[in-house]
């Protein structure tokens, strides 16, 4: 980033749906960004928080992610510790891939769990306990989203993936599947569309951005 001008306090529009997702380190970033661009200059943030790069967009300010950056800079000599953190930055994307990926799976493998043993743990609560527990469900399932939107795209995909081969098995058998199997089904699918379309949107910022749209 260019060199930070006299700092002068920015109000951002306070109707910005991205505004009350910032944290204070966040809009301080911003807020030096924008002096820097009011300055004459054109500022680039270097970062991997999704929510703060498309705010930062929406202020006319470029962002690039700590892979984007290495790639551009690979050719130039750069100072050693931003070279340092920019590399940090790259090994917390690795490690946040991975680990989307592993604990969605972990996830749908809990939850195809429990659906095998519903009826053992629904023997076990009170009914009104389950009618407080599927709203609180739904909830949690909602900030589980929000905050770690790739790993619950691959757990709702393998969700969308076993509802539809729970119409088959144990038994394979075509002749036997009727309007509610076929409503499953296409449930099923859609589901896995949906998780699609959330992977896609977990990954965005990272160096699998560019193979996603490129396959997708």
């Amino acid at each position: 980033m260019a060199p930070t001008p006299p700092r002068t306090e920015i109000d951002f529009p306070p109707s910005h749906p991205l505004l009350n997702r910032l944290s204070a380190g966040d809009l301080e970033i911003a807020q030096v960004a924008k002096a820097v661009l009011q300055n004459g200059e054109e500022p680039f943030v270097v970062t991997e928080d999704l929510v703060l790069a498309r705010f930062l967009a929406d202020i006319g300010i470029s962002s690039l992610s700590g892979a984007q950056f290495i790639e551009i800079t690979s050719q130039k000599p750069i100072n050693k510790t931003v070279d340092a953190s920019a590399k940090k930055v790259v090994t917390y994307q690795i490690r946040h891939l991975i680990w989307g990926f592993v604990s969605g799976v972990v996830s749908s493998l809990l939850g195809a769990l429990i659906y095998e043993n519903i009826a053992l743990i629904a023997s076990t609560i009170p009914v009104w306990g389950t009618v407080v527990a599927i709203p609180l469900i739904g909830v949690g399932l909602f900030w589980y989203r929000e905050h770690f939107r790739l790993s619950y795209g691959v757990f709702e995909f393998f969700v969308g993936l076993i509802m539809s081969y729970y119409v088959f098995f144990p038994s394979f058998d075509y002749s036997s599947m009727g309007l509610a199997e076929g409503i499953q089904l296409l449930g099923g699918i859609y589901v896995m569309v949906r998780g699609l379309d959330n992977v896609g949107k977990g990954i965005a910022g990272t160096r699998l951005e560019s193979l996603w749209e490129r396959l997708f």
